[in-house]
């Protein structure tokens, strides 16, 4: 007998009997009878450890597997090496620490996460005794460096791509060096500071982030984020972050994973025992293990807070409901291994969450929920999202679906649907990288053996479960009520009246309400009914010349034309892509171009034929489509873009069709679309929308449609059958559109079925339009001024800042050599600003640079930009830095850099893809370019000298030019 203290109520205890655990070990007995028989070894063994100790993990021995090596040092330091027969995939090396955010306390907040950005920036070299950036000591490009700070652990993970092997040593000295000698001081940790600020959006933590450090305050599992963020970001001392780093940051704490194509096994194991072997601190000293169980034994909590209402901005409704359902102990063990225990897990969520979607597939439905186990799973928790009246409505409505699963259990078809869907997204290629670092992290931070075939286990496991024995197994999971309730929602949000007594009342009556069975969705059997499908018959077609090697060209006898280019893409056979497009859109649509920019949108949320967008989505999950095709509408075109295999071909062709012949608007769905637009939040999406508006009216883009708060205002005046009106005026005429083909296909094999749909798309528009249409904006004139100052009322701390040089381009050719150029620039550009505005810079400022060019049509312009956030204080030198870096790129760019970008583009044009096939048929059909063929440009890329970037930098970023100068800055 034992017994199981667990505070479910006040005052209250419960006791695990050994009569409830005899019926659980009979149920588990059921469960595995059918596995000994199947496979004795496995049955057996599993079923001992029932016996012995429900709390044990299966152990299945296996031969040693190939290629793997793993150890643990004299110093506590694990080490987990796998090769890989897989060159292209490269090496990647990984160092785990067991430290994040659950180990921080009261004012170390954001500690575990500005020591995983100093273990990149701050690792000093003993040799030179200087720091020097990663990316420059291996020849590597800034985006195979990754750093991740979880609850439980800070990984540092580096990949060496294919061809960069010989790196490995140098790479194992650095991470060598962020382990002993990362040298913090108060010039880099206040660099990293700024990064981590603008990383979080300058503090603007807002509403959907609030339940996370409530739900810390509830678990007492780390600290909650400090409501004066800012403040507490520039208060905390570098004696306070290097105690933390010093209390946490020990070898004993610390795993080492090589995986890949490993060039020496012997070399790298023997490097590692004899360079990794010595204690990081000479001190017995060391941070105090979280007791994370101590959770199950807190009274029940109720926890409400709120948050600021930016001011000016338009109110947000929405409130923020987490809901827990602690575990006992003993329900946390539920099969007697940590594999099958997770799997029940897993599975359980699932199922629910797709019940949960069941219910919300219905217009005008504006809330959500999904439900995830905590980490160790020591609760069920919801998270309800409401943005429509907070009340006990809503609440019965979302948690009646607990109530049934927990008195009706799933049903046979939805158990069979998921855990087929479930055991299909298991990752099981194991020549993988991914898959052995994740097999290594659990063997690290769960003691899970490397021994086991997890995946050969759980595919048994699951063969002899069925569903009676799961729905059994889940009534452990389902509570009639929350243990732990959090809500959140803006100050002045009526729901935060809600008591924690009104709450549980609410809950309380719910559950003696009466609760009816499931009912399976009924699944819709086609898109187009058979009738329709037979008189869809094939029509004439013409073929045209193309001077496109191995392509054809045709002329539908409704004016549509096709362009094929079958290409062989070994690394995804069968696949097909294809993209639609009519420049139809670019027209004077005056009161009609808001209708236009959001076509694609309202017809994306009305679904096809006589189907809802939801009984859409139950049909093709039903065939198990596994294609896209995705509509899109804008001022400069409308078209669709498609993925597909040459099994799916048919339902992709039948989508196309029906988007152009028999959308299914309804003024339901459009009411639903407009709603959800209104509750969209007030993003960082949104206010750069609102920055870039501003930024047009300066430089205008005549295919740049205004957004932020004139986007909303616009929405308002929407109607239907304007929608309707503008979807047959774009979609009207199929001899305004041009249809690409590439992928894995012979064209006479799919042409038959591309003329049954394409060529039987209706003509409701007959007036064939021009695709040459005058400029909207006539207004090229030099502006007055080059610095802009913008204000908004969605900025709170940070700055937003934009450089931009604009350069006419009228009378330049800007080919595919020209773009080509531009791109190994930008590359370039990109490093060096990242390296000197952060890497390198004392003062720091920003998390990320964006260097991008935007090539603008009507008026024919370029603009190259540099765009960041930061801090206000920071603004103006970081404008003056960046400006200087630009002045003197010419001579910044130095031999070692360009033949590093070099291999980068060669990387970039190597083998021909489907994807890029199709960019480049676009580019030739639509914007009137030649044909130009891989091997040309990766040969044209080989031949470019330093000299040839350097003339671009003269053309488009000479003295002569003055930047323009944007910043949006935080309303007064």
């Amino acid at each position: 007998m034992y017994y199981i203290l667990f505070p479910k109520k006040k005052s209250e205890k419960i006791i695990i009997s050994l009569k409830m655990m005899a019926t659980r070990m009979k149920t588990y007995c059921s469960l595995f009878k059918k596995s000994c028989m199947v496979n004795k070894k496995i049955g057996l063994v599993t079923i001992f450890c029932l016996v012995i100790c429900s709390f044990a993990a299966a152990q299945i021995k296996q031969e040693g597997i190939p290629g793997l090596r793993s150890g643990r040092l004299a110093n506590g330091l694990s080490y987990y090496m796998k090769h890989l027969d897989d060159k292209p995939a490269g090496i990647q090396l990984s160092l785990i620490v067991k430290v994040g955010n659950d180990q921080e306390k009261k004012g170390q907040s954001e500690f575990a996460h500005i020591i995983e950005h100093l273990g990149f920036t701050a690792a000093k070299d003993p040799v030179n005794g200087i720091t020097e950036s990663l990316y420059k000591k291996l020849d590597i490009n800034i985006g195979q460096i990754n750093g991740h700070t979880k609850n439980e652990y800070t990984e540092y993970r580096i990949l060496l791509k294919n061809g960069q092997e010989e790196k490995l040593g140098v790479l194992m000295n650095y991470i060598h060096n962020m382990i002993w000698n990362l040298n913090i001081d108060n010039t880099n940790l206040d660099v990293e500071r700024k990064a981590v600020i603008n990383e979080a959006n300058s503090g603007n933590f807002g509403l959907p982030l609030l339940p996370l450090s409530m739900e810390r305050e509830i678990t007492g599992w780390g600290t909650p984020i400090p409501s004066d963020y800012l403040e507490h970001m520039q208060r905390f001392t570098l004696k306070e972050v290097t105690e933390f780093y010093r209390l946490w940051y020990r070898t004993d704490k610390m795993a080492l994973m090589v995986i890949g194509d490993i060039p020496d096994m012997d070399e790298v194991e023997n490097k590692i025992k004899s360079n990794f072997n010595k204690l990081l601190f000479d001190r017995e000293v060391m941070g105090d293990s979280l007791n994370k169980r101590a959770y199950l034994n807190r009274l029940p909590q109720f926890i409400k807070k709120d948050i600021a209402q930016p001011v000016n901005q338009r109110p947000d409704p929405t409130v923020k409901l987490n809901l827990y359902y602690r575990m006992n102990p003993s329900e946390i063990k539920i099969t007697g291994s940590s594999l099958t225990d997770r799997y029940i897990r897993e599975l359980f969520v699932r199922l629910l969450n797709e019940r949960y979607q069941q219910q919300l597939k219905h217009y005008n439905k504006f809330y959500f929920i999904r439900s995830q186990f905590l980490d160790p799973p020591y609760a069920l928790r919801l998270n309800i999202s409401i943005n429509e009246q907070f009340g006990q409505g809503v609440i019965e409505d979302l948690l009646s679906v607990v109530a049934q699963v927990r008195n009706y259990g799933f049903l046979p078809e939805e158990f069979n649907k998921v855990q087929k869907e479930t055991l299909a997204s298991a990752n099981k290629d194991t020549t993988k990288i991914s898959f052995w670092r994740n097999k290594f992290l659990s063997n690290y931070m769960e003691k899970e053996a490397l021994e086991i075939d997890h995946i050969k286990l759980i595919q048994e496991f699951s063969e002899n479960l069925t569903f009676q024995e799961f729905n059994e197994m889940i009534q452990e999971f389902l509570k009639s009520e929350p243990d732990d309730i959090s809500l959140a929602a803006v100050e002045g949000n009526s729901a935060l009246q809600t008591s924690e007594d009104q709450v549980r009342n609410w809950i309380q009556e719910i559950n003696t309400k009466e609760v009816t069975p499931y009912n399976y969705p009924v699944t819709p059997q086609y898109l187009i009914s058979p009738k329709r499908l037979e008189h869809l018959n094939g029509k004439g077609m013409t073929k045209l010349k193309t001077l496109i090697p191995r392509a054809e060209k045709y002329r539908l006898d409704n004016g549509l034309v096709m362009l094929l280019k079958p290409q062989k893409d070994s690394s995804k056979r069968g696949a097909i892509k294809f993209h639609g497009f009519s420049n139809s859109s670019k027209l004077q649509l005056e009161e009609d171009e808001y209708a236009g920019h959001f076509l694609s949108q309202v017809l994306k949320n009305s679904g096809l034929g006589e189907l809802d967008k939801f009984q859409l989505e139950r049909f093709l999950n039903d065939i198990n489509f596994r294609g896209n095709v995705d509509v899109y509408t804008n001022l400069q075109e409308v078209g669709i873009n498609g993925k597909t295999s040459k099994k799916d071909l048919e339902i992709a062709l039948q989508l196309v069709y029906s988007y152009f012949n028999s959308p299914n608007f309804s003024m339901q769905s459009f009411q639903d679309w407009k709603k959800r637009k209104e509750l969209e939040p007030q993003s960082y999406v949104e206010r750069y929308d609102e920055f870039m508006s501003e930024i047009r009216k300066v430089l205008p883009d005549d295919n740049f449609l205004p957004e932020g708060d004139q986007k909303l205002r616009n929405i308002e005046t929407i109607e239907l059958e304007q929608v309707k009106r503008i979807h047959k005026k774009l979609f009207g005429n199929p001899g305004d559109f041009t249809f690409l083909f590439s992928g894995d296909f012979d064209s006479e094999d799919i042409l038959q079925l591309l003329n049954k749909y394409l060529g039987n798309l209706l003509a409701f528009d007959s007036n064939k339009r021009s695709k040459d249409v005058p400029y909207m904006n006539q207004n090229t004139s030099n502006p007055s001024s080059y610095k802009y100052d913008f204000y908004s009322d969605r900025i709170e701390d940070a700055v937003m800042v934009r450089i931009a040089y604009a350069t006419p381009t009228d009378a330049i050719a800007m080919d595919w050599r020209a773009k080509i150029k531009l791109e190994f620039l930008r590359r370039i550009t990109s490093q060096l600003m990242m390296d000197k505005l952060r890497f390198k810079s004392d003062e720091g400022g920003i998390y990320q640079v964006s260097v991008g060019t935007d090539y603008v049509e009507a008026p024919k312009r370029l603009e190259i930009f540099t765009q960041y956030d930061c801090l206000a204080e920071d603004a103006d030198r970081l404008i003056r830095q960046t400006k200087d870096i630009v002045r003197n790129l010419g001579h910044m760019i130095t031999p070692e850099i360009f033949e590093r970008y070099r291999k980068s583009m060669l990387t970039s044009n190597g083998n021909n893809t489907t994807g890029k096939i199709l960019d480049y048929l676009y580019d030739y059909q639509n914007q009137r370019n030649e044909w130009v063929t891989n091997k040309e440009r990766r040969k044209y890329i080989e031949n470019l000298d330093i000299d040839d970037l350097r003339e671009s930098i003269h053309l488009f970023l000479n003295d002569k030019q003055v930047p323009y100068e944007f910043k949006m800055l935080p309303k007064a």
